[in-house]
């Protein structure tokens, strides 16, 4: 049976992007943003997931939302969903952020007893917690620094819970120019203290959405819309339980044989709306669109690399013979290319759908895979890394925190290169 999942959204990427998830699943099992009920309709779903119900009645999110300046807490605070979280959940420290440097993120203290205690109060109301998701981006401040620090904590404190980071990260053109800092400091915890990874690239997200809606700028809530589509579909199996893949650790054991190659790509289609619909779509199309390297959150070599896994979730009117019939034909084309040692590389699963939400397409599906492909992003990342730290260059916040002590970089670096040959090795 499903368990439950606590859900950390650190910084300005992590809780806009845990705002729109919730936004997402809220109106999949008909939750109003006072946490109240759309209907007294009975639908068979576990909302006890992600919810827990307070006193009133009213649903209320297992979520932290975490940051180290207001702004994004507070338009959150102030919106119509201002009654749905726990206010007592909401932790903003008294400073003035993290000024984009991984180590004033990692090194602020001042939160981080009251974070854990929220934490512990929060597994405390579970009655059997499967793990933790954790929202964020590696490239600022406060989700990469202070968001390292908790995963940390988490790790030591509940090793037997899995935890799962939907990771915002960029390699081209990056707002924040000491992003290769954050990201490798990043990387290693992301490496050694999680059992999984999403990973999302804003570049891959922002060519999504010009091709698909035909958006010359990409906004922030359009690339959260999409990436909260992938979560939503990702974690339905959870809300409306079927036969497989029930629970995050059925899934992981597929996806993740490996104990540090755990990063996957994923997909979603189709994701046009409801009036460019032209054409009925086919269990064997939706695979087909899935690895298409154009729909990838990630924006990787994907041709140079092969597939350790993958698990296709389709959900709508389909039959389970038509899956069955189309992954047949997915196979004997070998329309992909799967490492030769993992016989037992790709999955398909029929999730349920919520009967509230209209959907204008006959089927939709998404991808999660775990291709070797992704050594070359972190190898693009690497090397941005490299060439800014041979200059010593923009590393006054590092120098004061580290106290001129630069191992953290060159042990952090280590471990990034060892996972880009693990991968390597994969092949």
């Amino acid at each position: 049976m499903p368990r439950e999942i606590i859900t950390l959204n650190v910084g300005q990427c992590g809780n806009q992007l845990g705002s729109e998830f919730f936004k997402k699943i809220c109106s999949e099992h008909g939750i109003l943003p006072d946490g109240s009920l759309s209907t007294n309709e009975f639908i068979d779903d576990r909302k006890d997931v992600f919810f827990y119900q307070a006193d009133d009645q009213r649903y209320v999110p297992r979520s932290i939302n975490i940051d180290l300046e207001p702004r994004v807490l507070d338009s959150i605070r102030t919106s119509e969903w201002s009654n749905f979280y726990n206010p007592e959940n909401f932790i903003i420290p008294t400073n003035n952020g993290a000024g984009n440097s991984w180590a004033n993120g990692y090194y602020t203290t001042e939160k981080m007893s009251e974070i854990e205690e929220i934490i512990d109060r929060e597994v405390e109301h579970c009655d059997s917690l499967e793990g933790f998701f954790f929202c964020h981006s590696i490239c600022g401040g406060t989700g990469s620094g202070l968001g390292s620090k908790i995963m940390e904590m988490i790790s030591e404190k509940y090793p037997k819970n899995i935890l799962t980071s939907f990771s915002v990260m960029v390699k081209e053109n990056p707002d924040v120019v000491v992003s290769p800092y954050n990201s490798i400091l990043t990387l290693r915890r992301l490496i050694t203290e999680c059992q999984s990874v999403v990973v999302f690239d804003n570049s891959a997200l922002a060519d999504i959405t010009h091709t698909q809606f035909g958006v010359d700028e990409a906004t922030v809530f359009d690339m959260n819309s999409i990436i909260s589509s992938s979560m939503s579909a990702f974690t339905a199996n959870l809300r409306f339980p079927s036969t497989l893949y029930n629970s995050l650790n059925s899934l992981m054991i597929h996806l993740c044989p490996s104990r540090f190659s755990h990063f996957l790509m994923t997909s979603y289609t189709p994701l046009r709306q409801v009036n460019q619909i032209s054409s009925r779509t086919s269990a064997i199309d939706v695979m087909k669109r899935l690895i298409q390297p154009q729909n990838i959150m990630a924006r990787t070599r994907l041709k140079e690399g092969k597939y350790i896994s993958m698990c296709d979730f389709f959900q709508g009117d389909v039959s389970y013979d038509e899956i069955n019939e189309a992954l047949q034909r997915f196979t004997d084309r070998r329309l992909a290319e799967f490492v030769p040692w993992n016989k037992e590389a790709i999955k398909v699963v029929h999730t349920r759908v919520s009967p509230l939400v209209k959907r204008g397409n006959r089927m939709s599906g998404m991808l999660l895979a775990n291709n070797t492909s992704i050594r070359y992003y972190f190898q693009d990342i690497l090397k941005a890394f490299d060439q800014m730290f041979k200059k010593r260059v923009y590393l006054e916040s590092y120098r004061e925190q580290f106290h001129d002590n630069f191992q953290e970089f060159e042990e952090s670096k280590e471990i990034v290169k060892c996972v880009i040959e693990e991968y390597a090795k994969a092949d």
